[in-house]
């Protein structure tokens, strides 16, 4: 449908459409002042390979923690929203979607684990989004380049997506790096994002 109202020397043309599902809530997708709409902030990347081999929990806070079933390569996952897909075993998979988003990870990053994978992104969703970009911040980082991590994780942005590629670390020290990222779509921020590479020691 479209309704269009005119007056002197102004013209204002509105346009609705159906979604074929319901929209989420506004909590999850505001509108940004100025803006379009944002779908979301969250991570992208191996976790959607999980299979079966993944665990999901209910956190009292509303949040869904997803992660490995012995918690030693995707040690955890959370997520904010409703699952978009839930097995025959009530488990929720890590699958985004408008509603459900992954904010913040912590993986077991040692050499000889394949999975979840070593490419993650940190990706800003939405329509008319004007100066998406990322703020971000290491808490340890190596030889004063505040894109790299000191175990060699590496971050590189790209207007509204994160780049995150996690080294393949050793096992001679236990170490855990932390990076924040923060979203901003014109001028105000709309999403927070964490990963944490750990590093273990044998």
């Amino acid at each position: 449908m479209t309704v269009v109202q005119r007056s002197p020397n102004l013209g204002l043309t509105l346009r609705m459409q159906r979604l074929p599902q319901a929209a989420p809530a506004a909590s999850e997708s505001p509108t940004i002042p100025g803006e379009g709409e944002l779908f979301g902030v969250g991570w992208l990347g191996g976790i959607l390979d999980a299979g079966t081999n993944i665990a999901s929990e209910l956190l009292p806070d509303g949040r869904w923690d997803i992660h490995d079933i012995d918690r030693w390569r995707l040690e955890s996952s959370i997520w904010v929203g409703t699952p978009v897909v839930v097995d025959s075993d009530f488990v929720a998979q890590p699958v985004p979607g408008p509603g459900f988003h992954c904010v913040e990870l912590q993986v077991e990053t040692t050499y000889y684990h394949d999975w979840p994978g070593r490419t993650y992104f940190g990706v800003i969703q939405g329509t008319a989004m004007t100066d998406a970009h990322w703020v971000f911040e290491w808490d340890y980082i190596e030889g004063g380049d505040p894109a790299v991590s000191r175990q060699g994780h590496r971050v590189a942005i790209y207007g509204n997506v994160l780049h995150l590629r996690a080294a393949a670390t050793g096992t001679s020290s236990s170490q855990t790096d932390t990076l924040t990222a923060w979203a901003f779509v014109g001028g105000v921020q709309v999403g927070q994002l964490i990963f944490k590479g750990v590093g273990i020691a044998t």
